[in-house]
């Protein structure tokens, strides 16, 4: 790539970056939440679950800001959001407000909503046609690296029983990400008002996409209930510090994001047996789940790992899914947008039910519920299998 093309996607790449350690900032140290606010588990996912959907709320009309005003400043004004919540947080945690702490997550919420928008638009936009490929595909691993980030120094940060300096770093990474951006020349990019951009989708296409969205919200339900709560298991049931818990968290995600890549292998080789590849993987966390339930600590670590790595290949056939089934290119954005708003619901969803169901029944009942909402992936993954074409799309 040229010079000014990767400093482009560095910089945007580093904008999403600090929006993920915004909102992954608070599961590694939820104990510490819970002690300070004196909450349930289940107050306690409302922490992610109202980031999320804030998230989903500014993610609507964020299409239509970009257009009007430009990727960049779509940025610059989710950092702001970002960096204000973090300090909204920070002040309400020290007066034990929880309300004013949900509040200050909401915001932030609304900030990355923004950005999740525009740091893609913007490569989108800029990146010369035979650079894209490339530059999205350093995108698409912002998720898991700024969870991997946030699982290593939330607890080294948090564990003192204050989550001051962990949100100064936070608001430090907000802007720095915002200083950078506004160094990057970009074009301007924006919509006249003449037209609505709303997006498409051909009828014959819907039905399968809602089968693939219905997957993808009981993925998220699951994965975010887990993450969310993974570091309090490990020290609840195992007696880990939250260091310690948030090392294991944070290499669990590193092989998730390795078996992304191998997933998008296997997703372009004409001889890939869809179903075994991305279907059974959903039967088999049924069973894993259930094994967290009651398994000692080597069965569990091992579990860990081998959710991260069949977790890592579902997304990749999801996010392909919209592409697959496109009859023209008019479609994929009333398809993705059906992704998205599947992936959020499944967000805004399972921490706090999973908080809710292990508040007075503990973990296993928990893991019960996720082993549940496994099979019903499973089971809209099927069907959503059934009518994707491997190796074709009708936007290349």
């Amino acid at each position: 790539m040229k010079g000014s093309v990767v400093r482009l996607v560095a910089v945007c790449y580093f904008v999403g970056l600090a929006g993920t350690m915004t909102e992954f900032s608070v599961a590694p140290v939820t104990p510490v939440f819970q002690r300070h606010l004196h909450i349930s588990s289940g107050s306690a996912g409302l922490l992610m679950s109202l980031f999320a959907l804030a998230t989903v709320i500014a993610a609507l009309p964020a299409g239509r800001f970009t257009h009007r005003f430009g990727a960049k400043a779509t940025q610059l004004l989710g950092l702001a959001l970002s960096a204000i919540g973090a300090v909204v947080l920070m002040t309400a945690y020290h007066q034990g407000n929880f309300l004013a702490v949900l509040a200050a997550r909401f915001f932030s919420g609304l900030g990355f909503g923004l950005i999740s928008v525009g740091a893609p638009a913007a490569i989108s936009q800029q990146v010369p046609d035979r650079y894209h490929a490339a530059a999205m595909g350093v995108w698409a691993t912002w998720v898991p690296v700024g969870s991997v980030v946030m699982f290593i120094v939330a607890p080294l940060l948090g564990h003192l029983a204050s989550v001051a300096p962990l949100e100064d770093v936070l608001v430090a990474c907000d802007i720095v990400a915002a200083l950078a951006l506004a160094a990057v020349p970009m074009r301007r990019i924006t919509w006249d008002g003449t037209d609505s951009g709303a997006p498409t989708m051909s009828p014959a296409i819907r039905n399968p996409m809602l089968w693939v969205a219905l997957a993808f919200t009981c993925f998220t339900f699951d994965f975010f209930a887990f993450n969310t709560w993974v570091t309090t298991f490990y020290t609840q049931r195992f007696h880990l510090t939250l260091v310690h818990a948030g090392l294991i968290a944070a290499v669990v995600s590193l092989v998730n994001a390795g078996f992304n890549v191998i997933s998008g292998m296997a997703l372009s080789h004409p001889k890939t047996r869809w179903y075994l590849v991305f279907v059974v993987p959903a039967w088999i966390l049924a069973g894993l789940w259930v094994i967290f339930a009651y398994g000692s600590w080597p069965v569990v670590l091992t579990a860990s790992l081998l959710t991260g790595a069949l977790g890592g290949v579902i997304p990749t056939l999801i996010f392909a899914a919209p592409g697959r089934l496109a009859q023209s290119p008019h479609d994929v954005p009333g398809a993705m947008a059906l992704v998205i708003i599947g992936e959020n619901v499944g967000i805004v969803m399972g921490p706090p039910i999973f908080g809710a169901v292990i508040e007075p029944l503990h973990f296993a009942s928990g893991f019960w519920v996720l082993g549940a909402v496994s099979v019903l992936m499973a089971w809209a993954l099927s069907h959503a299998v059934r009518r994707l074409k491997p190796n074709t799309s009708a936007v290349r």
